[in-house]
């Protein structure tokens, strides 16, 4: 019965394995991305990064400064793979016998989280 089973999902294993392999390589060249992105603007910006300084600046507000340009890059990014990413789960699932349902507002889930963090938080302060 176990034999039988592992020849049925042997491509999926295989799938799965590539799948796998290819997100590693994808993250490694993504963050190899950012990196050249953040250099390069540091690059661009010497001049700037160093007048705030002189004038006061905090680390912690230059950080924010360049935090700010990467993060809506990668919020958009975000935001444009998480419904193709159901869409192709959707369509990979839909062949297997036993499934489970899939839900849309699963990719509301990081935005509720987000907005109940922000609207809890006054109420936390000490």
């Amino acid at each position: 019965m176990d034999d039988t089973l592992a020849n049925l999902y042997k491509s999926e294993i295989q799938l799965k394995r590539a799948a796998y392999v290819a997100t590693i390589l994808a993250l490694i060249i993504v963050l190899l991305g950012v990196i050249g992105l953040i250099s390069l603007s540091i690059r661009r910006r010497t001049k700037e990064i160093g007048i705030r300084k002189v004038l006061g600046s905090s680390v912690t507000g230059i950080l924010l400064l360049f935090i700010r340009d990467f993060l809506m890059i990668v919020l958009i990014g975000g935001l444009i793979a998480c419904p193709v990413a159901y869409l192709l789960m959707s369509n990979w699932l839909k062949d297997y016998a036993y499934r489970i349902p899939s839900h849309q507002h699963l990719l509301l889930l990081p935005w509720q989280a987000w907005h109940l963090s922000l609207s809890h938080s006054s109420a936390c302060k000490l």
